[in-house]
């Protein structure tokens, strides 16, 4: 997967405020406040889309909370 550099940072602003309690639907608010455009472009952003994005990288935030708090985090079961 190729990363790129403003869609690594929408998704750790997503998790961010994620943490902090706001909602999907006030995420969705936000970054459309700000401009932050959607991978498309073209469309606002929707609590569902919100939610796909955190969901598509889950594995992605549980590595990075556990850099944060010094924490191993769980491996999944195969």
């Amino acid at each position: 997967m190729v990363q790129h550099h403003g869609e690594q940072e929408t998704i750790r602003r997503m998790k961010l405020l994620r943490s902090q309690g706001f909602t999907l639907t006030a995420i969705a608010e936000a970054l459309n406040a700000l401009g932050v455009p959607t991978k498309t472009r073209r469309a606002k952003w929707s609590a569902k889309t919100v939610q796909q994005v955190l969901d598509a990288n889950s594995d992605a935030k549980a590595v990075e909370v556990g850099a944060i708090t010094g924490s191993t985090p769980a491996r999944k079961a195969r």
